[in-house]
């Protein structure tokens, strides 16, 4: 009987081991995006709140040779972020728009999702953290799924969880967005659960699961999205491997290129109702500022540079113009950051991509390196297009894989309730 209770009891820690992993990410894509304004300033501090929960809770830490010093230089880009944003947005009090002085602790909030994964590596199982992010990624490619069936069918099931203002049915200009009201962040999340899918999975379940995450992108629009895809499949392929592969490399290529083909396809074949798909050809003919999207950004660029060098201040330069109502949309990351904090802030930004490329760097986990790593490649990609390190969404999955490299090899740390501790080995 005491063999019994044993067994159902560690049944139980792994099952919860398991939970820990997946509720991040769950909480991050299906968190409520009621169509209110303001909401965002609900749904930010509840993700906050649950890996503040996580950080400092009383966790029985296992001791692990995790070198915590590798996070000192991205944290301290951090603070110096934070100092330079304050110090934009005083100068600039008199013009920043009323929620601007938020942005200052938008920072904080990847720092958080980056510790939380720190500590899931160093207590949980490595196990547990593979089928925690592949069960959280078959969750999020199903549930998604079923949300955007009910966009694609006019069907207002979920409209007063999640706004649906992009979203539009089959019949109009067909597109969905899911749980995430944006067709580019709902691409992204969706590229993200398919390389845990790639990495993570085994036999041909993942096959299957690719396939909807593959019809999930065609459906959401967005054109980008879907060039990234397979770049980002071959990437996660290529890092997963210790050494390249000359023959798996060209397997891969030939089957992605082989997919890529069957997509455009299907896209031609359906080009009047995925209209904003069908808008990828226009690339073959080498005049991007036919495709809509790409048009309205460049005005829109030429727009705001335009108000930038018009502005007479002097320090415009180094610490930006602050979050002015101007400039409170850039569709660019880097544009973002040094239309706000200048080009101080467009370099320590540049400096935190380095820093996280180094922590990663440093992982002995190939698995979870290589999703790191593409995720990050792909924040520097999407962000010609988005603000994504700069933004709120983007980067939370992101540094929660990040942090998730950190699975230890053996015993030298461990964490108390509150810091990082390192300690002699015995």
């Amino acid at each position: 009987m005491k063999v019994g209770s044993s067994q159902i009891n560690n049944c139980w820690k792994r099952l919860w081991a398991v939970a820990l992993v997946m509720l991040p990410l769950l909480v991050i894509v299906f968190i409520p995006r009621p169509p209110i304004g303001g909401a965002q300033f609900l749904i930010v501090p509840t993700i906050a709140f649950f890996c503040a929960i996580v950080i400092f809770s009383p966790f029985n830490i296992k001791s692990s040779d995790t070198n915590i010093r590798f996070v000192y230089p991205f944290l301290f880009l951090i603070l110096l972020q934070v100092l330079l944003m304050t110090l934009s947005q005083y100068i600039n009090y008199s013009e920043i728009r009323t929620t601007g002085i938020v942005a200052i602790f938008r920072p904080l909030l990847p720092v958080l999702l980056l510790f939380t994964g720190i500590i899931y590596a160093m207590q949980l199982s490595k196990k547990s953290i593979y089928k925690g992010l592949y069960f959280s990624a078959v969750i999020i490619i199903l549930g998604q799924f079923v949300i955007s069936f009910t966009q694609a069918i006019d069907l207002p099931l979920f409209t007063s969880l999640y706004g649906a203002e992009k979203s539009r049915a089959i019949g109009r200009i067909f597109r969905v967005t899911g749980s995430l009201e944006n067709p580019n962040f709902f691409g992204f999340i969706i590229i993200q659960a398919s390389l845990i899918i790639l990495l993570l999975g085994s036999g041909k379940k993942k096959f299957i699961w690719l396939t909807i995450a593959t019809l999930l992108i065609l459906a959401s629009g967005s054109r980008s999205q879907l060039l990234i895809f397979p770049v980002a499949l071959l990437l996660g392929t290529v890092l997963s491997k210790p050494k390249i592969d000359g023959k798996l490399l060209l397997k891969s290529g030939v089957v992605m290129l082989s997919g890529f083909i069957l997509l455009f396809i299907v896209i031609f074949a359906l080009s009047d109702t995925l209209r904003y798909m069908a808008q990828i050809f226009i690339l073959f003919q080498g005049d991007l500022s036919q495709i809509s999207s790409i048009a309205v950004r460049f005005s829109m660029w030429e727009s705001k540079w335009a108000t930038f060098l018009n502005d007479p201040s002097l320090y415009k330069w180094f610490i930006g113009l602050g979050s002015r109502p101007e400039f409170r949309v850039a569709d660019n990351d880097y544009f973002y950051m040094f239309w706000h904090y200048g080009a101080a802030g467009l370099i320590i930004h540049i400096s935190i991509y380095v820093s996280l490329f180094y922590l990663v760097l440093k992982s002995w986990d190939i698995k979870l390196k290589s999703l790191a790593l593409t995720s990050l490649v792909l924040l520097l990609i999407v962000g010609a297009q988005s603000e994504t390190m700069g933004g709120w969404g983007y980067p939370l999955t992101v540094l929660f894989f990040v942090g998730l490299t950190f699975t230890p090899r053996s015993k030298s740390f461990t964490i108390n309730r509150y810091a990082l501790i390192r300690k002699k080995s015995k």
